[in-house]
């Protein structure tokens, strides 16, 4: 059902938030030993997490691609990236109502 998805999204939303947060401190501490491997794989599965879900709930214009980009660039896209899910997702939540 639509509510089940919305649950769904509700749950991956916030994991991907604390994910997000995660990586966003990290970048901070990237000149600590072993910290830029780290960061660069959090932020590829970061954008796999946003990624799958924008897949699964048809949010075609937003998608990561961060090939050929530098940290930086890539940290304000992944930002960008999730702001675009977080407004669908309240858009959502405001036709389908709050449980």
């Amino acid at each position: 059902t639509l509510r089940e998805k919305m649950e769904y999204l509700r749950d991956n939303t916030d994991k991907l938030m604390e994910n997000f947060k995660k990586v966003r401190d990290a970048y901070y501490e990237k000149d600590k030993p072993g910290n830029l491997h780290t960061l660069d794989e959090q932020l590829t599965d970061t954008e796999a997490d946003i990624d799958i879900l924008a897949d699964v709930y048809g949010f075609k214009e937003i998608q990561g691609s961060r090939s050929g980009k530098c940290l930086e660039e890539n940290l304000e896209e992944m930002n960008s990236l999730f702001e675009k899910l977080s407004e669908k997702f309240e858009q959502m939540e405001r036709k389908v109502g709050k449980p």
